[in-house]
């Protein structure tokens, strides 16, 4: 659920992108969309679009970026987010999870159809004693065949998250260039971590709401909730309780904050909570319209 945004209605939004992508040497996305969803991600997989009313198919190489989020980070943090989401077309690792993601797929249906021939064993050779004997017999040797599957499994998947955290760790440095304060990308990455607490919390209340059309638009509900976070907690003390956090993606495995802190040379000490409540210059700025579309994607929702 989206809304598909082009260089013609958005052009400071295409600005800031296309000068990251020729300063990292990537490729511009062929679709941009603006969405809900609390997660910044691309994708080379087709996208099945809800847009005003209507469906459709979007090819190519996609960036989602979630449009409330934009009011609490500043440009200088969007633009460290967004290199980093390019960096990963610059290193071809959608190209590496669509060809892991079918051999992985490949495997998982060897051990569905290795189940369902022991079901089947299982129900032809009936209950007694010869029928259990020979079950175990036919249990035995599906795992004999099954054990070096297994292992080939087993290590993809280790394999798999090792270079995935690997890729992360590179984009993070590739993404944090495009910031004119290298602090900005950590920071932007903190508070969204942070503050998708808060917006993960109003959400369902918020639609509910929406039903009974006691809300005008999603943002609004969530700046009121931001600046209450804001006056009853304590936002340092939150910094520290994300250090393990691990940032949602439909795909990709991130790594801890903690460990991309450290990447990047930034210490725990070097963020004050004036940087994890500044929202000057806003991200939000960038987009026209932006209360307009906010209440487009609710309808779509």
């Amino acid at each position: 659920i989206g809304k598909k945004v082009t260089k013609k209605d958005q052009p400071n939004l295409f600005n800031l992108i296309e000068e990251g992508s020729k300063k990292i040497k990537s490729i511009f996305p062929d679709n941009v969309i603006l969405g809900s969803e609390a997660s910044f991600y691309v994708t080379s997989s087709d996208i099945y679009l809800v847009s005003e009313g209507s469906t459709e198919i979007l090819n190519g190489k996609t960036l989602y970026i979630p449009l409330v989020f934009l009011k609490i980070l500043t440009k200088d943090e969007l633009a460290g987010i967004i290199g980093h989401e390019l960096a990963h077309f610059s290193g071809e690792d959608l190209e590496y999870a669509e060809q892991f993601n079918s051999t992985l797929f490949s495997l998982k249906e060897k051990f569905i159809s290795f189940d369902k021939s022991f079901e089947e064993a299982r129900k032809d050779l009936g209950e007694g004693f010869y029928g259990a004997v020979a079950l175990s017999i036919t249990k035995l040797f599906l795992v004999i065949l099954l054990n070096p599957i297994s292992y080939i499994f087993i290590n993809l998947i280790k394999k798999d998250s090792k270079i995935g955290i690997n890729q992360e760790i590179r984009a993070d440095k590739i993404g944090s260039r495009l910031c004119k304060n290298k602090k900005s990308f950590i920071t932007g990455l903190c508070k969204f971590s942070i503050f998708s607490q808060v917006y993960f919390s109003i959400y369902n209340d918020f639609i509910n709401d929406l039903k009974n059309q006691n809300n005008k638009s999603l943002s609004t509900r969530f700046g009121v909730d931001y600046k209450n976070y804001l006056i009853n907690s304590n936002v340092k003390n939150d910094l520290k309780k994300i250090m393990a956090y691990q940032m949602a993606h439909p795909s990709d495995t991130h790594p801890p904050i903690k460990d991309r802190m450290k990447n990047l040379k930034i210490d725990i000490k070097d963020i004050s909570k004036n940087d994890l409540i500044k929202t000057k210059p806003s991200a939000a700025e960038l987009i026209n319209n932006y209360e307009d579309i906010d209440k487009l994607l609710l309808l779509n929702g």
